[in-house]
């Protein structure tokens, strides 16, 4: 079973490797709004690692939802509720 602490450690490190966010910004304050690299493009490339990373679909509507890093995990939180992914 994963756990909030592995989801969220394996979270931070796809947003690492796709917006380049340094580990001294708090999870709370990542979003499309305060980070600059968070454009359209990083947007898709986010998704796509998610859900390879986490072995989950997100919905069209998931997707254009989650514009916090929080907002992913809870999404991520709920899917494998559902019994998606690992």
């Amino acid at each position: 079973m994963t756990t909030i602490g592995d989801t969220s450690s394996r979270l931070r490190m796809v947003f690492t490797q796709v917006l380049g966010i340094s580990d001294d910004v708090p999870d709370e304050n990542i979003s499309m709004e305060t980070e600059s690299a968070w454009d359209s493009m990083a947007h898709i490339n986010l998704i796509l690692s998610i859900e390879q990373e986490f072995r989950i679909a997100l919905t069209p509507e998931e997707a254009s939802e989650a514009t916090t890093f929080d907002g992913f995990r809870e999404i991520i939180g709920r899917k494998q509720k559902e019994g998606q992914g690992g």
